[in-house]
């Protein structure tokens, strides 16, 4: 197996993620229970991408993840006169192999009324049915304190990687 893997940073990424140098791996060369694993490095290089927010340079639309950071920001995009041009984003991650949404958040936070959304149950239900009939998956990740953030980032990494690894 390869021993270093990119990962494609889109420029325009407010937040990014800050992934771990090394990941270590089920070596999958061997079954689950022999428990052997293999270190990877991790590069990163920032390039604007037209689909989503992260790509493994090794698979350019295998997996791809589009993050988004909170309820307010999708409720900008998803229930808003321009959401145009979140749905034409959607459209194009729906291209990709193993297309991803991940939000930062928890169910609850997603479900609790905040100071610009009086409604976070339309905006989920609105968020779904656009995944849903674009067959996106959506994986919800809490980042409120560090290590929370940390382990998104190893995630993130782990899926790209993974993703890759699993369809060759």
């Amino acid at each position: 197996m390869k021993k270093s893997f990119t990962i494609i940073q889109d420029t325009r990424e407010k937040r990014p993620l800050l992934f771990p140098k090394h990941l270590v791996l089920w070596n999958d060369a061997y079954p689950p229970g022999k428990k052997k694993t293999q270190t990877v490095q991790i590069h990163v290089i920032k390039e604007q991408l037209e689909t989503g927010d992260y790509q493994l340079q090794e698979d350019p639309m295998g997996t791809v993840i589009e993050r988004k950071g909170s309820l307010s920001e999708l409720s900008k995009n998803c229930i808003t006169k321009d959401n145009k041009r979140f749905l034409s984003a959607l459209d194009r991650l729906a291209e990709a192999r193993n297309p991803i949404l991940m939000a930062e958040g928890t169910p609850t936070n997603f479900l609790r009324p905040q100071r610009y959304v009086e409604k976070p149950e339309i905006v989920l239900d609105c968020l779904l049915k656009f995944l849903q009939e674009r067959k996106i998956q959506l994986l919800l990740m809490p980042t409120g304190a560090r290590c929370h953030r940390q382990a998104f980032s190893d995630w993130c990494a782990r899926l790209l990687i993974n993703g890759y690894r699993w369809t060759k």
